[in-house]
């Protein structure tokens, strides 16, 4: 697409990329995104929060954990400031990697940046304590989500349940 579009004149925008670097990292195709990546910047297409996102997603669901997490943290260096998606990725992928600690930081992250965290961000890290059957931290974690007003759902009652049947 893109040596087509160079063909006809049209330069490639960032809705472009992001769109191929989507399409190649849901069907796994992490280094054609990568490639995507760097092409952009080589072209002084400035990646943003999409693109990030959509690459750290794409990596850490293919357990590249520690490429993942340099991403985030290039974003970060770059001044490319997390949106509450991609605090949601990342609180997934340190939950992936067992870096609960880090997941929770991210959630503090989240929050200090002016996010609400919602359900969905909790549930990966309830459900993670759930399966290791930490009931203090799962305990703890709802205690943080009731002071934010953040209630459960259909997922994290799960998390809740296995762990306290466990």
């Amino acid at each position: 697409l893109l040596m087509q579009m160079a063909e006809a004149g049209v330069r490639p925008n960032i809705v472009t990329y992001n769109t191929l670097i989507s399409k190649h990292q849901a069907s796994g195709q992490l280094d054609r995104a990568n490639a995507l990546l760097e092409s952009m910047r080589a072209s002084g297409v400035r990646p943003d929060v999409v693109t990030y996102s959509s690459l750290i997603d794409g990596l850490s669901r293919s357990l590249r954990h520690r490429q993942a997490e340099r991403l985030w943290c290039r974003m970060r260096e770059l001044g490319i400031q997390p949106d509450a998606a991609t605090y949601n990725i990342v609180v997934r992928m340190y939950v992936r990697t067992h870096q609960l600690r880090d997941a929770r930081g991210a959630i503090t992250d989240m929050a200090a940046s002016g996010f609400v965290p919602s359900p969905a961000t909790y549930s990966p890290l309830l459900a993670a304590f759930g399966k290791e059957g930490d009931v203090h931290a799962l305990v703890d974690v709802l205690a943080e989500m009731q002071r934010r007003g953040v209630e459960l759902d259909v997922r994290a009652m799960q998390a809740v349940a296995s762990a306290t049947a466990a």
